[in-house]
């Protein structure tokens, strides 16, 4: 994670306390219990909300094999409306996803995402049909019932600010307001005035961290909507293409989150983004390459293609929220890095073409061009990072503080040190 110098936020790991006041210590054992407390509470909350938002997006895949297509006359000469209603999809998507976060940042989360969860999976039960559920039905009315349940419980479950969360006494709220206040140091960027709204959208870090998921998320999606149709063409049943789904997710969440665990201990995203760019672009020239492949290794190419991308798309998520520094600043850029980021969802939309199954030249090519433009994007953040550091380090952006706004300079603080 980013730091400013000289209190480090990654010091929770080397039992250092922080504390506002100059000169005090706070019980370490006290700052474990406080930091375990707020795991427990906020955590679990935002881990099933995030669970059932990918679900809800992505459990259109699934369905088509179902006899979505089938029922919704969308295959043969009409295989592309399918293609059509996802693309349809992630326009909204797109064009919301900065408003949302500024909402947020204006309502409780707890109200603003109950409130969106909840109309959702209205939308989704609402494609129930009247009579002659068919499988692919029922997929939409049990994930939507759920996502309906959870949103309605979120307003009371989540957590919204630290200075409101009921289950921390005044010392706890103190404690924690105080490690928020370190994290960022003199870095805050609390006012979106004129001159904030420049330094936020001239920031060449948002734009390549928004390229870098553009690139990997295009992927991703094109995974999740297609894996159930591409295991189905490998001559599997519709049933045995929806249980061979699971190994293959079971795989991605065991490396990804061994990955995320290790990036963090490390305090380093380049080399892990790269490392899910190289094992996916492996799986995905094995499939273009699968004249000569037996069923065997083509469903084996599939085990490495959604690790590597599950790797780097949360990676690079966190690195570009690890270089902001500042509420505004954080809260604009991620919903520019996502909502850039899900124009690849058009994409991936529209390269798994029906009449070119079960080869797919255009969507596994596209993929690999597009994890070549992760892997480019991240590799020019990298090195803009570094040199940039190294600029700081010889004093070379102190005259930022002689600047009009220099108690509002976000990352751009010369004291800022922004995470490789």
């Amino acid at each position: 994670m980013a730091e400013a110098i000289p209190r480090s936020y990654s010091s929770i790991e080397k039992d250092e306390v922080i504390n506002e006041t100059p000169g005090t210590n706070i019980d370490p054992e006290a700052e474990k219990k406080l930091l375990r407390k707020c795991d427990l509470r906020v955590l679990p909350p935002l881990f099933v909300i995030f669970l059932l938002a990918f679900l809800d997006r992505t459990n259109i895949g699934n369905a088509k094999i179902q006899g979505l297509t089938r029922d919704l006359h969308m295959e043969g000469p009409n295989s592309v409306r399918y293609n059509i209603a996802l693309f349809i999809f992630f326009v909204p998507y797109v064009l919301f996803e900065v408003p949302s976060n500024l909402i947020l940042k204006k309502l409780a989360p707890s109200t603003w995402l109950s409130l969106i969860m909840v109309l959702w999976a209205y939308v989704l039960a609402k494609m129930d049909g009247l009579a002659n559920y068919g499988g692919w039905r029922w997929i939409f009315i049990i994930e939507g019932a759920a996502t309906v349940v959870v949103g309605l419980l979120t307003k009371f479950w989540l957590v919204d600010w630290p200075e409101t969360a009921s289950f921390l006494n005044d010392a706890e709220r103190s404690l924690l307001l105080a490690r928020l206040s370190s994290d960022t140091g003199d870095a805050s960027m609390d006012r979106l005035d004129k001159r904030a709204a420049k330094r936020i959208v001239r920031d060449p870090k948002m734009y390549l961290g928004s390229l870098a998921y553009f690139g990997v998320v295009t992927c991703s999606n094109s995974g999740s909507f297609f894996i159930p149709t591409i295991i189905h063409e490998l001559g599997y049943k519709a049933s045995d293409a929806q249980v061979r789904t699971i190994p293959i997710y079971i795989v991605a969440f065991v490396v990804a989150l061994a990955l995320a665990w290790l990036t963090d201990r490390l305090q380093h995203r380049y080399w892990f983004c790269m490392t899910g760019v190289v094992i996916a672009t492996v799986g995905y020239i094995m499939l273009l390459a699968q004249n000569n492949l037996s069923i065997g290794v083509k469903y084996f190419a599939l085990f490495l293609i959604i690790p590597g991308q599950f790797v780097t798309q949360p990676i690079v998520l966190v690195w570009l929220s690890n270089l902001m520094s500042g509420h505004y600043k954080r809260s604009v850029s991620s919903a520019v890095q996502v909502s850039f980021g899900n124009l690849g969802g058009i994409i991936a939309s529209n390269i798994f073409i029906g009449p070119e199954a079960p080869k797919y030249p255009t969507g596994y090519g596209t993929c690999l061009g597009m994890l070549g433009i992760c892997a480019v994007a991240c590799t020019s953040l990298f090195w803009l990072v570094k040199s940039e550091n190294k600029k700081r380090e010889r004093g070379e952006r102190d005259w930022r503080l002689q600047e009009p706004d220099a108690d509002n300079l976000g990352d751009d603080h010369p004291a800022f040190r922004l995470t490789t």
